[in-house]
């Protein structure tokens, strides 16, 4: 139960779509009791356990957490604690996380509570913009805490969708197959009513490699013709709504130039402070010493999470980044698919996530989207799994039972002869 609790809560942060529970720290509260289950079921051998937590994926995520702290040193020792309050977070999310999941079972109820927990934020969406909420802006679709934003919405997303498809093609009951198809239906939705056109060029993406593992022969050409029309269709109605929805005020040329700015500024950035940069998050305060800046950019991210991450905790913390997406798409590759002991699908689903939130990554600013994470967990887990199931303590302490001699008779029937 707790594999699926964890990952719906999180992505449903209920200290902040119910304010009145985070006066006792919900998510650190849920962390904990996750914990303690882990160390009641002791589904996982103490030996399990220390792979796990010294899986590649794993030191990758430790080391890009102590390099955002790391990068803040100059600022004095608030300012790293502040910074390591904020991201240790991540590292205990994943830590908890590839505990919880012992079994290709666990995995996939894993996989479900992030889907629905994730469809949870897709859904507050789509009832914002029916109700026409003052706090959207331009009436753009978005939901709320790290999901408030249009295109931050974009990122809940491209984080479900491609698990949400995957899991039509191994799931039997009918009404869990109609959920799924609901969620898949919302994310579509949710994608043109947020009016991102990042966001629509990545799900153009996932849809046409998705559709790429699910089919095969004269029908997967078939298909990827008739998406390819409709992708392109979908892709300039989303800009042509976009540039009605902020007519005179920003405009697609607009957001090209204005990153181009931020980026030129990034890269002297990178240059001025190659090892820790300038410190975690603060790209958007210095930004302006590097570069001149018009007006409407001063004050503002990076809008690329890779230039984010080498501005912030320089080359060093872009290697940990990335190391961790190199991790999950070793795992999950194709190649590695076709020998994993986990369902095709569920692996191409870790794949096509992991290509897709790159992508995403590219065309905005979010190293701290739980995303990235929920990747680092599926790269431990699925690595493990892998490997075949572990023995239980109690198996371990059990004594070997003596292997009977075999007889040299031929056996009929099941009997020896």
């Amino acid at each position: 139960m707790m594999a699926f609790l964890y990952p719906f809560l999180t992505l449903m942060q209920p200290g902040i779509l119910f304010p009145a529970l985070n006066v006792v720290h919900p998510m650190q509260l849920v962390s904990a009791v996750a914990l303690l289950t882990v160390l009641a079921q002791r589904h996982l051998s103490g030996t399990e356990v220390k792979r796990r937590l010294s899986h590649p994926a794993m030191l990758a995520v430790f080391a890009f957490v102590l390099l955002q702290v790391a990068s803040r040193f100059r600022y004095g020792l608030g300012s790293m604690s502040e910074v390591f309050s904020f991201w240790s977070a991540f590292a205990i999310f994943v830590a908890v996380s590839v505990l919880l999941i012992a079994t290709e079972r666990d995995l996939r109820n894993y996989m479900w509570g992030m889907i629905l927990g994730g469809s949870v934020v897709v859904c507050f969406g789509l009832l914002a913009v029916a109700q026409h909420s003052p706090k959207l802006a331009g009436g753009r679709a978005g939901a709320y805490g790290m999901y408030e934003n249009h295109n931050d919405y974009s990122f809940a997303i491209l984080t479900i969708f491609p698990f949400a498809w995957q899991l039509v093609r191994i799931t039997a009951g009918f009404t869990k197959r109609i959920l799924l198809y609901a969620v898949l239906l919302a994310c579509v939705a949710g994608t043109f009513l947020s009016l991102s056109r990042g966001g629509m060029l990545c799900l153009v993406l996932a849809g046409g490699m998705l559709i790429w593992k699910s089919m095969s022969g004269v029908r997967r050409m078939l298909v990827i013709g008739i998406f390819g029309v409709l992708a392109m269709g979908a892709v300039l109605y989303q800009f042509a709504a976009r540039e009605e929805n902020q007519r005179g005020h920003y405009t697609a040329e607009d957001a090209k130039s204005s990153r181009y700015e931020l980026w030129r500024a990034a890269r002297k950035m990178i240059v001025a402070h190659p090892i820790l940069g300038v410190g975690s998050g603060r790209f958007n305060e210095f930004a302006g010493d590097y570069e001149e800046l018009s007006h409407d950019q001063k004050g503002k991210v990076s809008h690329n999470t890779f230039l984010e991450v080498a501005t912030g905790s320089g080359l060093t913390g872009l290697a940990a980044f990335t190391m961790i997406l190199v991790g999950v798409l070793r795992v999950s590759s194709p190649k590695a698919a076709a020998y994993s002991s986990i369902p095709e699908p569920l692996v191409s689903a870790i794949f096509i996530c992991a290509l897709t939130m790159i992508a995403r990554g590219m065309l905005d600013a979010k190293p701290h989207d739980w995303s990235y994470y929920f990747l680092a967990v599926m790269a431990v887990a699925v690595g493990s799994l892998q490997r075949g199931p572990q023995p239980s303590p109690e198996q371990v302490k059990q004594p070997a039972v003596a292997a009977t001699p075999r007889s040299g008779r031929p056996r009929v029937y099941n009997r020896v002869a």
